[in-house]
C-alpha cells in the first residue's frame, strides 16, 4: 500500500514537473526582444549621428576649401594686373593682358559667389555679406586699372593700382582670413556639441543595455522561483 501511494505522489509530482512553463524558452525570448529593441535603438542613433557629423562637415569644410580656392583666385587677380605684364609702346600686348586679366576676374568672381550663396555653418551672415561687399570693390578697382592700361595710359593704372586696388587687395585678404577664422570658431563649438550629443547616446545605449539584462534575470529568477513553488505542490 504505501509502495503504490509514493508511486502515485511520484507520478502526480511529475506530471506538476512536466507541465511548468518552459524558463529557459522564456528567458531566451526576453533576451532576443530586448537586444533586438536595443539593436534598433542604436541604428537609430548612428544613423541620426552620421547625418550630423556629414551635415557639419558640408557646411564646414567645403565652405573652408572654397575660401582657400578664394584666396589663390584673389592672388591671381592681383597679379594679371602686375605693370611687368604691360607694355608703353606695345598696344596688342595689353590688349592681350587686359583680357587674361579678365579671365582671372571672373573667376574669382565664381569662386566668391559660391561662397556667398553657400549654407554656412556661420550664425553671422555679416561674414559673406563683407566678402561680398569688398569682392565688388576689388572688381571696380581693377577694371579701373585694366581700362587705364587698354588706354595706353601705363603710368596712371601703375599709380592706381598701387593706391587704391593694392589697399583693396590687402582688405579681401583680410576678409576671407576673418570668414576663415569665424568659421573655425563655430566649427569647433559644433564638434564639441555633437561629442556630447554623442556621449549622452553613449550613456543611454549602455543604460538601456544594463537596465534590460537586470530585468531579464530578474524575471528569469522570478519564473524560475514560480515554477519551484509549483512542483512542490
Amino acid at each position: 500500500m504505501t509502495t503504490l501511494e509514493s508511486t502515485e505522489v511520484s507520478g502526480s509530482t511529475t506530471a506538476v514537473r512536466r507541465g511548468a512553463p518552459p524558463v529557459i524558452y522564456f528567458v531566451v525570448a526576453l533576451l532576443l526582444l530586448s537586444h533586438g529593441a536595443l539593436s534598433l535603438f542604436g541604428f537609430f542613433v548612428l544613423r541620426q549621428l552620421d547625418h550630423r557629423y556629414t551635415t557639419l562637415i558640408d557646411r564646414s569644410v567645403k565652405p573652408l576649401n572654397s575660401l582657400h580656392a578664394l584666396s589663390d583666385a584673389v592672388v591671381q587677380s592681383m597679379a594679371a594686373t602686375n605693370p611687368q605684364r604691360f607694355s608703353e609702346k606695345n598696344a596688342a600686348v595689353n590688349a592681350a593682358q587686359v583680357k587674361a586679366a579678365q579671365a582671372a576676374m571672373s573667376a574669382k568672381a565664381r569662386a566668391c559667389e559660391n561662397i556667398v550663396r553657400a549654407k554656412w555653418l556661420l550664425s553671422d551672415p555679416n561674414v559673406t555679406a563683407a566678402l561680398a561687399a569688398v569682392d565688388r570693390q576689388f572688381d571696380q578697382h581693377a577694371t579701373e586699372v585694366l581700362n587705364l592700361y587698354a588706354a595706353g595710359r601705363y603710368g596712371d593704372a601703375q599709380d592706381l593700382r598701387q593706391t587704391q586696388l593694392r589697399a583693396t587687395f590687402y582688405e579681401y585678404i583680410s576678409a576671407i582670413t576673418s570668414a576663415s577664422d569665424s568659421l573655425a570658431t563655430e566649427v569647433d563649438v559644433a564638434s564639441r556639441h555633437e561629442s556630447q550629443r554623442s556621449a549622452s547616446a553613449s550613456v543611454v545605449l549602455l543604460a538601456w543595455m544594463a537596465g534590460s539584462v537586470v530585468s531579464v534575470l530578474m524575471i528569469g529568477t522570478g519564473v524560475v522561483l514560480a515554477a519551484a513553488i509549483l512542483s512542490r505542490r
